[in-house]
């Protein structure tokens, strides 16, 4: 199987299941890459928390961070009930540890039951 269609099956089952886990995405704005996949898929779901350094303007990235109504990727429109939270000074670099620690400590989460 090539590596594209084992990030989709991924991005699927995420999409289908209450699995936990962590999406981290390289800069970019949220504007390519395979992070667009994962918005798509679970950005509509309330459980969903997304945490966004987006500083320029007119990024998807960005509407995402000011939840912007009118949001669509690929054209079309996604209703965004994710929790949205601003992380400014991370790292993607972090370890398994720290990313963890870094999500635990975001107050006024909504339960993911």
């Amino acid at each position: 199987m090539d590596k594209y269609r084992e990030h989709q099956a991924l991005v699927n089952r995420l999409a289908s299941t209450d699995e936990p886990a962590i999406v981290v995405a390289a800069s970019g704005m949220c504007e390519g890459g395979r992070i667009v996949n994962y918005l798509e898929a679970l950005l509509p779901d309330e459980k969903m928390m997304c945490c966004l350094q987006a500083i320029k303007q007119k990024t998807l990235g960005r509407a995402i961070k000011q939840r912007d109504p009118a949001i669509s990727i690929d054209e079309q429109r996604i209703l965004e009930n994710a929790q949205v939270h601003t992380m400014s000074g991370y790292s993607g670099h972090a370890g398994r540890a720290d990313l963890l620690r870094c999500i635990l400590g975001i107050t006024n989460r909504k339960p993911c039951t």
